[in-house]
């Protein structure tokens, strides 16, 4: 059967045009071994923005082990799903929908049959991944939320583990193996011991996986995000957000293993996990436990993005994927919160002197800071600092770690009059060592001091300069300009200087003789 989506992807690329266009609305409906998803993404720039998310657990791959087939059962609650989820999707007006299917209906014998009963129930097609595109969209939706990623994407689903190695962003080798928990727990059941020689023969199948050893491995997959997050749970780690959380090689592969020894599903549950994804945590920890033995990563790190960010990724102009996803949602925040949009780029340039020997990834943050520090103007003065940094600390945000998100929230409380020490600040606080906390802290003064004096306008802020040398923090002000220097600002000066280990001076420069007409 022709692919109408597909035609319509080759028919743009030729244009030189893409799913992938701004101000669109796109509905993917992810057919996957153990649950079939609609997300619906309004496109905006480099921030695909997910509007809707549902997901049904079928269970195509349920009996694919034992009997290379999809069940009757479960070929009939997917058809009704993708019915419901193709009616949504009209109903919402997309522009373009997407039906695919993963390794269940791909590798079953008779995968033809669900393919063409959609075709008559939704008049819609549905196409089958390779494992190779499987594969190679789970890495690209890792580059989507993590651009600097390097090291090995692994993406485990009901049916099959797909590898992608990720270098210099850009997908390197890839590899489909048929170890999805659904289909493991039909061949092997319970006997978990059984299972963990084939894993360990189906890995070395793939004689390349051995370069990876050492690099980070990045998890994708639903049933390695819950391991991730029962791990939070039981540390009790303060931000509860998957999106690049962040383990220590040696402590996930202790985790992993704990969890399939314990074979605990109901303490999952109690950890808010559904039972239904629990049941398959045992046999998700075992395949990832033989993972970390082989590669040894040097870090595990969570992606929320897999598949379906990686097809619309792959759709992206190439200019647009080169944009860092942090600086364009700073951006498109402030245009659309800030009373002063523009101000950030001036701010950022202001305060610049200050931090001069600082690397390239903390001025990527101060830019971020820089760019948001006015999106808190709408709360309450009383709650303004704490109402800013939760904003940062709750919101889907793409390109930056945790720490670095703490990093953002924590400056721009304290840019915002927040008080660092006190229970408001305690959350990215924890996240963060001391020399960041005090780092975080200068940023933050420097920017209340560049509001204060400036008042939000470009001329007024241009009108100052600030210096720093080994025991003053210097504000330079043309004499003619004084006004300008009230206690207000003098009090924020030296509050900068303080945490900056230096004196707060105020260089009223002598204006030079001008004519009266260019003083006017």
């Amino acid at each position: 059967m022709t692919n109408e989506v597909s035609k319509k992807i080759d028919k743009k690329k030729q244009q030189g045009r893409t799913l992938w266009e701004d101000k669109s609305r796109v509905a993917l409906i992810d057919v996957g071994s153990n649950t079939i998803r609609l997300v619906v993404f309004d496109l905006n720039g480099r921030l695909p923005q997910p509007v809707f998310n549902e997901r049904a657990f079928c269970g195509l791959g349920a009996t694919l082990g034992s009997t290379g087939k999809l069940s009757a059962g479960s070929q009939r609650l997917a058809r009704k799903t993708i019915h419901r989820f193709s009616s949504l999707a009209k109903q919402m007006k997309v522009d373009h929908l997407d039906i695919f299917a993963t390794a269940a209906v791909r590798d079953a014998s008779n995968g033809a049959d669900l393919i063409q009963a959609v075709f008559e129930e939704t008049r819609r097609e549905m196409r089958v991944l390779s494992g190779q595109q499987e594969a190679q969209h789970a890495g690209l939706g890792v580059l989507a939320g993590i651009p600097k990623a390097e090291g090995l994407a692994g993406d485990l689903g009901g049916g099959s583990l797909e590898f992608a190695m990720i270098s210099r962003g850009r997908i390197g080798q890839t590899a489909s193996l048929p170890i999805g928990t659904l289909r493991l727990l039909d061949m092997f059941g319970d006997e978990l011991t059984d299972a963990e020689a084939y894993i360990d023969k189906t890995l070395k199948s793939v004689p390349w996986l051995t370069e990876a050893i050492g690099q980070d491995l990045y998890a994708v997959g639903g049933t390695w995000r819950s391991l991730a997050k029962l791990h939070m749970v039981r540390e009790n780690y303060p931000l509860r957000i998957l999106q690049q959380y962040e383990l220590p090689g040696t402590e996930a592969e202790k985790f992993a293993r704990k969890i399939y020894n314990e074979n605990d599903p109901a303490d999952a549950v109690n950890a808010g996990i559904s039972s239904k994804r629990a049941r398959m945590l045992p046999v998700a920890a075992l395949v990832l436990h033989r993972v970390m033995k082989l590669i040894k990563p040097s870090q595990f790190v969570v992606s929320a993005n897999g598949l379906r960010e990686g097809i619309l990724y792959d759709n992206a102009q190439r200019d647009l994927r080169k944009k860092d996803p942090l600086i364009e949602f700073c951006k498109d925040t402030a245009r659309r919160q800030s009373r002063f949009p523009e101000h950030g780029s001036d701010l950022r340039r202001w305060i610049s002197p200050l931090f001069e020997n600082e690397d390239e990834d903390i001025l990527r943050l101060q830019y971020a800071i820089c760019l948001l520090s006015d999106i808190g103007w709408t709360g309450h003065p009383e709650y303004r600092a704490e109402f800013t940094m939760e904003q940062i600390m709750q919101r889907q945000i793409l390109g930056l770690s945790h720490a670095d998100r703490a990093f953002i929230a924590l400056a721009l409380f304290v840019a915002n009059g927040g008080k660092v020490g006190g229970e408001s600040a305690a959350l990215p606080v924890s996240l963060l060592r001391q020399d960041q906390v005090k780092l975080a802290k200068q940023i933050g003064l420097a920017l209340r001091l560049g509001q204060r004096i400036s008042g939000g306008t470009k001329k007024l802020l241009g009108r100052s300069t600030l210096q720093i040398n080994e025991t003053e923090v210097t504000l330079s002000v043309p004499d003619r300009y004084e006004y300008l220097v009230g206690d207000s600002v003098r009090s924020r000066l030296k509050a900068l200087a303080v945490v900056m280990g230096r004196e707060g001076v105020v260089d009223l420069t002598p204006a030079e003789a001008t004519s009266p007409a260019a003083t006017q």
